[in-house]
């Protein structure tokens, strides 16, 4: 969040389609590294699933706290929580 906060530019690349598509060599290993860590809480099956919440979550607060919109009623100890709540469902079994 540091990065998107310091150089938002550069962050906003980011968010950017690949023009290579998926097949790009830099977004597939990547994506596998992401992949690889996800894994180690998730199984490897739920592990793209997992990886994309995360990814997910992680953007959303970024957008939110660059909008500005935390405070008193939208604390952004948010972060914690969303982030805590993704750790603990690593440990529950989806049928």
């Amino acid at each position: 969040m540091r990065f998107a906060r310091e150089q938002p530019q550069i962050f906003a690349l980011t968010m950017m389609r690949c023009t290579e598509g998926e097949k790009d060599p830099a977004h597939v290993e990547l994506w596998q590294f992401v992949l690889g860590q996800v894994g180690r809480l998730y199984s490897d099956e739920r592990a793209p699933e997992a990886g994309v919440t995360l990814w997910a979550f992680l953007h959303g607060m970024t957008a939110l706290e660059a909008a500005g919109v935390f405070g008193q009623r939208k604390p952004f100890s948010s972060f914690d929580f969303g982030l805590e709540m993704w750790i603990k469902a690593a440990k529950v079994e989806i049928p």
